[in-house]
């Protein structure tokens, strides 16, 4: 009896002390002031600490009862889940920082904001930690549970359909409201390069813009309904695919997480609003998603599967590959990791095919075809974008000391004064776009390169957090409301679409705004989220030392890899393949430390 009540109250003592640290953690404000000369300490602190006392405690108190309820569920120590916490509490920390300042100030400006910054980290790791670790140790109890309840074949049918119907009834007032649908700046530029109203290049997937000026044409001269039968085919496509994709979440996890990963694809704008835009990241989504589905069921099998899913392989990695040009860079790495996953050598040569054979036809296809078609390639500003963005930010910090050759050697490469007065650190286009070099112009830029990264690794490294820190920072977006766009562009390359009824998108547009405006809803269409959940996922199969389930992640790895290096920082349409494939990576990754243990229909070494 003893005994228990020192536990009890040993536990009590943690969820205060736990609490007081996270409780201040949470009140620091990020916009602290820049000079405390004139400032006592008291005065400082209190400048930095924001909510009245009465906040504070009753802060504090609902931590006490959060700490007094989890940290039992989280014994014993977990090293893996404290340094996912750890992860975690950095991505907010330099997160917040970055979205307020656009630098690492608030937290390293001196010597009282390193202080600030580590107890802000402690309470952060505090707080995450008896939450990743009560979901690992519940994920462990899981195993001890059968599979989901069985759907026959033509259940799954009609489950299949069934999601497929709801899925486009609630995409149906998107489509409507938008007639013929919102066609972006990419899209109208495309379509110029169809019509051969300006120069074809591949800077978008010539693929793309064939297929998108294709279907257009099949409205004759009436342009919005050539538009309207491309956003019909593509929203067919992606609500097919994320009803295939709900269809395997209900045979891996059940009915209900089948039932909250449709409502996700039926109810979060963010599907809807991309359903009725014209634009190529739409039908990509849809086909990585696709792709990732047939990883999955590759991987389910051991690679003992019938033709239907080796061509299903092929063709959505076919099309990955394709319509986006750095979709190589996920299929075929992918690809040759499905090797060791297979059980047998026939499906270990044909994985090392499929891979191989992707990469030939990718490589004819744009150095053969597309020169034979007079389709330029596109620039090589798009593989520089981080370079370019580093060396803006040393121009905005050291440019006091650079010699006139380095200017000059610059300036060779890049417009320097839209470096001076123009570097957005989010956005790499007002730098990208100003790349006017040969290739011995680049040649000497990136040896300048080179060497100011050595002379200020800070900077650069500065201007890369700059241009990821959205994708690892729940809530954040780049653009107010989620990236989604209910405009229409204005009329270029002799082409003018406008809407049936100018005014009927502003509705979709104020139910998007709504979404993105409300918390918690706001976690449903921001890259961070989806980027944690990918980390959760990968990590809980890695202490599990499920390797050969590991390799469902790395596409999405991949995938997240490549938005962190693109020209924009936290952009909800490069993150639509992760956030597409994710209901079912975190159904498999379930299903997989709940069954393999048990010789069940996974058997995952």
């Amino acid at each position: 009896m003893t005994r228990k009540l020192d536990s009890s109250r040993l536990l009590w003592g943690r969820a205060v002390l736990y609490a007081l640290i996270t409780g201040f953690a949470l009140a620091v404000q990020f916009a602290m002031p820049g000079s405390y000369g004139d400032l006592t300490m008291p005065e400082r602190m209190g400048q930095l600490v924001q909510g009245s006392g009465v906040v504070y405690l009753v802060l504090s108190l609902a931590l006490v009862v959060y700490y007094q309820r989890l940290l039992p569920l989280a014994r014993p120590f977990l090293p893996s889940s404290a340094l996912v916490s750890l992860f975690f509490a950095l991505c907010l920390l330099f997160g917040q920082s970055f979205e307020a300042t656009d630098s690492w100030a608030p937290l390293l400006g001196s010597p009282l904001r390193v202080i600030l910054s580590l107890v802000m980290a402690a309470g952060y790791t505090l707080f995450f930690y008896p939450l990743v670790s009560a979901l690992f140790y519940w994920l462990d109890r899981r195993v001890q549970s059968g599979p989901p309840t069985a759907l026959s074949p033509k259940g799954q049918l009609r489950f299949f359909f069934l999601g497929f119907g709801l899925i486009l009834l609630f995409w149906l007032p998107y489509l409507l409201l938008c007639y013929p649908g919102s066609v972006t700046y990419d899209g109208m530029y495309q379509l110029g390069q169809y019509f051969g109203q300006t120069e074809a290049t591949n800077h978008h997937p010539w693929l793309s813009t064939l297929l998108m000026g294709w279907i257009v044409s099949l409205g004759g001269d009436n342009l919005s309904l050539g538009i309207f039968l491309y956003v019909l085919f593509q929203s067919l496509v992606c609500a097919a695919v994320l009803a295939g994709v709900c269809w395997q979440v209900r045979v891996l996890a059940g009915r209900m997480a089948a039932w909250l990963s449709l409502a996700f694809f039926a109810l979060v704008p963010t599907w809807g609003g991309y359903a009725q835009m014209f634009v190529k990241d739409t039908l990509f989504y849809g086909v990585f998603a696709a792709f990732f589905l047939c990883v999955v069921l590759f991987l389910k099998a051991r690679g003992q599967t019938g033709l239907p899913l080796w061509a299903g392989l092929l063709l959505t990695g076919l099309l990955c590959a394709l319509l986006r040009n750095n979709g190589l860079y996920i299929v075929v790495p992918t690809l040759f990791l499905l090797i060791p996953a297979a059980r047998t050598l026939s499906a270990r040569l044909g994985a090392a095919a499929l891979g191989a054979g992707i990469l030939l036809f990718y490589l004819c296809f744009n150095q053969l075809l597309l020169p034979a078609w007079g389709v330029a390639p596109g620039s090589v500003r798009e593989v520089l974008s981080l370079p370019f963005q580093q060396t803006a930010r040393y121009v905005q910090v050291c440019g006091s000391s650079l010699t006139e050759e380095e200017i000059a050697v610059i300036d060779g490469v890049l417009d320097y004064e839209t470096l001076v007065t123009s570097y957005d650190p989010r956005v790499s286009d007002p730098v990208k776009n100003t790349y006017h070099g040969d290739s011995q112009a680049l040649g000497e830029y990136l040896s300048l390169w080179l060497r100011q990264g050595l002379r200020r690794p800070d900077v650069y490294l500065e201007a890369t957090l700059n241009s990821m820190f959205g994708y690892f920072l729940p809530g954040y977006r780049y653009g107010p409301f989620g990236g989604n766009y209910f405009f229409m562009q204005e009329s270029s390359y002799g082409l003018d679409v406008a809407f049936a009824h100018p005014d009927a998108p502003q509705l979709a547009d104020a139910f998007s705004r709504l979404w993105s405006q409300t918390p918690g809803l706001q976690l449903l269409n921001a890259p961070g989220t989806f980027s944690w959940l990918l980390v959760l996922a990968s990590v809980a199969l890695l202490r599990r030392r499920r390797g050969t389930a590991l390799i469902a992640c790395l596409p999405l790895w991949l995938a997240l890899g490549i938005c962190c290096v693109s020209p924009v920082n936290g952009l909800v349409r490069y993150m639509l393949p992760i956030m597409a494939a994710t209901p079912l990576l975190l159904a498999y990754t379930y299903s997989v430390l709940n069954l393999s243990d048990k010789g069940g229909i996974l058997s995952h070494g």
